[in-house]
């Protein structure tokens, strides 16, 4: 029995992650075969998988998250290479162009690095790891990212964007640095 596209591209994808995918991986690279029995497991897998991103799809709140969004094409736009917002203990980063993800915003608690969720124009994709309070203040950034990266700095003295030490007086009173707001459309 041959092996279809499908599940070899799944394997391929699921490997890194997740250890019966490797395993057969591993067969299939090895032997160029895999069981009729392994097949079927790894198609249920698949499907398994498409329901559950349908399902993440269909319960992901709609919402406008463009002000989140916009900002870092922005700065992306301005010559970022990397652009990357502080809140509190979330950082905030732009999926590569080559990613699964282009263009999307993917959020991390900084102080445990975990993924959060990531975030569209229209929708949060919440993680498993991301709690209801987390989830809350991490989609009241996305309404308001100017304010939120205003109050990060003026609480803790540090840019929200480039992580360095307020030191101008009128920077510190605006809670951000010029050349930073500028770079985001601020």
């Amino acid at each position: 029995m041959s092996v279809s596209p499908a599940v070899v591209q799944w394997m391929a994808e699921s490997a890194p992650t997740f250890e019966f995918a490797a395993s057969l991986h591993a067969q299939y690279n090895r032997k160029g075969v895999l069981s009729p029995a392994q097949i079927a497991a790894a198609e249920r897998c698949i499907e398994k998988r498409n329901a559950s991103m349908q399902t993440r799809e269909q319960t992901a709140p709609d919402a406008d998250m463009s002000p989140l969004v916009d900002c870092f094409k922005h700065a992306k736009d301005q010559g970022a290479k990397r652009p990357g917002l502080i809140v509190g203990s979330f950082k905030f980063t732009m999926a590569g162009d080559e990613s699964a993800n282009p263009g999307a915003i993917y959020a991390k608690d900084r102080t445990q690095g975990v993924y959060l969720g990531k975030f569209t124009r229209a929708k949060f994709f919440k993680a498993r790891e991301c709690n209801t309070d987390q989830e809350a203040l991490l989609l009241e950034i996305a309404k308001d990212p100017l304010r939120a990266a205003i109050d990060h700095g003026r609480m803790t003295g540090e840019c929200a964007l480039c992580s360095r030490t307020l030191s101008d007086p009128e920077s510190i009173e605006r809670g951000i640095g010029p050349v930073c707001a500028k770079k985001f459309g601020w």
